[in-house]
This record gives C-alpha cells, sequence and structure tokens, in this order.
C-alpha cells in the first residue's frame, strides 16, 4: 500500500490470572518499509493471533483505521462459500449472534498466505487487493517479529513473566518501569556499539543479555578497579549477538505437545453461509449476500 502506513501493535497478556493487565508496543511504516510522518487518516493496525473480536475491530472501524491481524480456527466468519480452502482471497462477514441485533456485520477480506512452511490466514478491513495485496500482507505480519523479540527479553532475560505486585495500579507502575529500564539499557549499549563504528554493525545486532551481564558484574566488583578492557562502557560496545553462520538446526531435540488451543490457531477460521434469518437482516439493512 502506497500511502498506506502500518501501525502494528501486539497486545500480549502477561499471564496473569485475572487477565486484566495488557500492554502493546506500535510502530509506523509505510508501504514500501521505510519510517516516516505519515497520516492518522491511513493507520493501519496489525496484530498476532489472539488480537481478535468484533468490538475491538469495530472501534477501529468507527475511528477511521483499518486493521491487519491473524486469525485461526476459534474464530467464526459467514462467507459465501463454505470451503475457503479452494479461495486465495475473498470477502467475509464478522457478524456475531449477539450483536446481530445491536450492529451491523463488518465486511473484511481474508486471505491466505505461506510464510515460511506453514500456511497462515490474515483478516483486514481492506478490501482491496490493489491496495493491499497478500504480498504486502504477508512482509507486514513478518514486521511483528521484532516486537515477539522484546517480549522475550522482558520475560525471560528480565524474568517479567512474574510480577511482584498484586494490586492493578501497581502493576501498571512496574511494568511501565521494566520497559524503561530495559529500554534505557538498551539505548546505553547501542550508543556505546555506534560510538565504536564497528563495520556492518546495525542496533539490531544489540544483545540485550550481554547487556544486562555487563551491567550486573559491574555491580558486584564496585570496590575493585576493572581491568584493562572490562569497564562498563566497553563490554557494553562488545554486548552484541553472534555472527557466525549455523551448521545444523537451532531446534530443540525435546519437542514439547502443543496445547489445544493453540493447534486452533493454525487452522483456518470457521467460515459458514448465512442463515435464511440472517439474509433476512442482512437485507434490511443492504448488504448483499450470494443465494
Amino acid at each position: 500500500m502506497d500511502h498506506i502506513a502500518v501501525e502494528y501493535g501486539i497486545a500480549t497478556a502477561l499471564g496473569l490470572a485475572s487477565g486484566a493487565i495488557r500492554f502493546q508496543r506500535t510502530w509506523s511504516c509505510s508501504g514500501d518499509g521505510q519510517r516516516g510522518e505519515v497520516s492518522q487518516k491511513h493507520l493501519v493496525w496489525g496484530g498476532d493471533a489472539g488480537v481478535a473480536g468484533y468490538a475491538f475491530w469495530r472501534f477501529l472501524i468507527d475511528c477511521g483505521h483499518h486493521f491487519l491481524v491473524r486469525v485461526g480456527g476459534n474464530l467464526k466468519l459467514i462467507g459465501e462459500m463454505v470451503d475457503f480452502q479452494e479461495l486465495d482471497d475473498g470477502e467475509v462477514l464478522c457478524w456475531p449472534q449477539e450483536m446481530q441485533n445491536k450492529q451491523p456485520p463488518l465486511r473484511l477480506r481474508l486471505v491466505r498466505v505461506t510464510i515460511g512452511k506453514a500456511d497462515v490466514y490474515l483478516l483486514t478491513s481492506v478490501l482491496s487487493s490493489k491496495q493491499l495485496p497478500a504480498s504486502l500482507m504477508a512482509s507486514l505480519y513478518k514486521m511483528r517479529w521484532g516486537i515477539e523479540i522484546e517480549f522475550r527479553c522482558l520475560k525471560q532475560t528480565l524474568n517479567g513473566d512474574t510480577l511482584s505486585c498484586r494490586n492493578v495500579d501497581r502493576l501498571y507502575t512496574e511494568l511501565h518501569w521494566s520497559l524503561l529500564s530495559m529500554a534505557v539499557t538498551e539505548l546505553l549499549a547501542v550508543n556505546e556499539q555506534l560510538a565504536s563504528k564497528t563495520k556492518d554493525y546495525t542496533p539490531a545486532k544489540r544483545s540485550l543479555a550481554l547487556t544486562m551481564k555487563a551491567i550486573y558484574d559491574c555491580l558486584d566488583d564496585l570496590r575493585e578497579p576493572a581491568p584493562p578492557g572490562a569497564d562498563l562502557f566497553t563490554r557494553l560496545a562488545k554486548a552484541v549477538t553472534d555472527n557466525y553462520c549455523r551448521t545444523s538446526s537451532k531446534k530443540a531435540r525435546y519437542r514439547p505437545s502443543t496445547h489445544e488451543k493453540k493447534k486452533n490457531k493454525n487452522k483456518p477460521p470457521e467460515i459458514r453461509q448465512p442463515t435464511s434469518q440472517e439474509r433476512r437482516k442482512l437485507k434490511s439493512i443492504n448488504i448483499k449476500t450470494t443465494t
């Protein structure tokens, strides 16, 4: 999409029993992959599987925005053809039973793309394949991987998967400071790494794990002078990921069993034809369907 920017936000629950705490990271990018200033009316919100629901999608559309999300077998849609396996690109309706007497349906576009070795089903409110072709949808969906890495760093490297506070307001504060400290730490490392002017370096090569290890080691030896080349700033400059070529797969020999709910995420959405009662309702609001 030449003039449509993408604002990606992956809202992820942090495993809280209450499910009350969610947070998201967003950024903007133009259709050709170049970052820059964009008009708010051309933003497209993007999310991974799990960020699904009529109410949220309706809210985005009513605000004048579009969306692009991955969907799976846990989503039920109304389509003009029952078997979506035969389609590569088709329009569907999102109209939950509980909303049929309150709100009109959402006319959306469902596209099947191949990413890696897997088929992925992407749902968008951009109905024109010329504005948002399937190839661009796949490219935009792949852009989520950067934020997935940041979430992994927060949960594993900083042990953010277990929160200490029990009050909701304090949980928000704890998350806020965890994200802020992670960002400041990475900025410190990137600043030193840019100053070292290493060939072919990009900020994407920073390593949060090595950065935190350098900080922890220096805090443990505050009373001892650092050996030559082992001071904090030198270690931060070297806190980058490895650059060697792997000769074998990173997959572990032991592969844990996949939960049934996660299996459904890789399945196509359930698509059915509208019932006779739904056809009458759609006709009354001037939504055309095949007979």
